[in-house]
């Protein structure tokens, strides 16, 4: 890019050539997953008297189609095996998207996936590429806002001390409904009318805490004016960062050992407020008063020798089940699932 050297390092995928998560040498960057819901399905109304059209609110039109020719390698080694034919694979599409109910059996309709990541326009690679080269914060969002998918939580950090979040990604705006459940495709009810633009989606910088705590937790906060996902993480793995980091500050330690000691955390949060019912549990036989004694200390460290997290997670997997598996069902497609696992 302009005749510069690319000097970064950190973490690629493979089949990526370039550094995803990492450094250069003005600025570093990670990140986590928004969670964001950038998946609708819809149920598209098939023609009763031709089948290769479906309804496009009052008309039909026709299902596209086109043949996936996946080679399949020999086994190895591949000069002494026969070769093996191809795998053609006929893939059906809507105006929506490809239709998965020709592969995955589904509850008897034909079903449509409209998905960020199957987006034409997707410039992802390049907006990748451009964050190697950034500098400073500014050339940070100018090269993410140029990104698709997987939506994503960015950090950033500079040699200046100056600190960053920005949330980065195409997430669809819905004339209706949120997503959670399949849609009708036959109209334009519950079509996508375009993406947040890239300057409303969230971001922080420098903020006064001095910190920015990112663990798949709703990054946006209260009262943001754009839908993402009704399935961000708990938010208490952040709390819990947010605690050791507040005691690091509080002692002065900000040193790499003192960070890697996060890293290396194993205090369940949940576990810290849930064990207080187990604890007031009226108790009957000497092995329950013993159990109850282990864990009126424990203060909810998964460490792999600890006997009150063993107890103690027995515990919520017996609730689990009996507070839920009544009345939860297997997924409808968990049968054909499980024939690939």
């Amino acid at each position: 890019q302009n005749g510069s050297a690319l000097k970064s390092r950190g973490m690629s995928l493979v089949g990526t050539p370039i550094v995803i998560f990492g450094q250069n040498q003005a600025i570093a960057w990670g990140g986590t997953s928004m969670m964001a819901d950038v998946q609708d399905i819809y149920f598209e109304e098939v023609s009763a008297t031709d089948p290769k059209k479906y309804r496009v609110n009052d008309g039909w039109e026709n299902f596209t189609t086109r043949t996936e020719v996946i080679k399949v390698r020999a086994e190895f080694p591949d000069f002494l095996r026969r070769p093996l034919a191809p795998v053609k694979i006929e893939v059906r599409n809507s105006r929506h998207g490809p239709i998965i109910s020709d592969v995955v059996n589904g509850p008897g309709r034909v079903m449509a996936l409209r998905w960020t990541g199957l987006n034409e326009e997707d410039r992802t690679y390049e907006s990748l590429l451009r964050l190697n080269y950034a500098n400073d914060w500014s050339s940070f969002k100018e090269a993410l806002s140029l990104y698709v998918s997987p939506a994503l939580n960015m950090l950033y950090a500079d040699q200046k001390g100056n600190i960053g979040y920005l949330g980065i990604g195409k997430i669809p705006v819905r004339a209706a409904g949120e997503g959670n459940v399949p849609v009708p495709g036959s109209t334009d009810q519950f079509a996508w009318t375009g993406y947040i633009p890239v300057s409303e989606l969230p971001q922080i910088y420098n903020p006064g805490s001095g910190y920015i705590v990112s663990a798949n937790n709703d990054m946006a906060g209260p009262g943001y004016h754009h839908f993402i996902t009704n399935n961000w993480a708990p938010p208490d793995r952040a709390l819990r960062i947010a605690e050791l980091l507040d005691q690091s500050n509080a002692a002065r330690n900000t040193s790499a050992m003192a960070m890697g000691k996060i890293q290396l955390d194993v205090v369940s949060m949940p576990a810290r407020r849930t064990v207080k019912l187990l604890k007031e549990l009226s108790v009957d036989t000497q092995r329950q008063r013993r159990a109850q004694q282990l864990l009126m200390n424990w203060q909810g460290e998964m460490s792999e020798d600890s006997q009150a997290a063993t107890i103690f997670n027995a515990w919520v997997s017996h609730l689990r089940t009996r507070l839920f598996a009544i009345r939860l069902k297997t997924d409808w497609n968990r049968r054909i699932q499980e024939q690939y696992i």
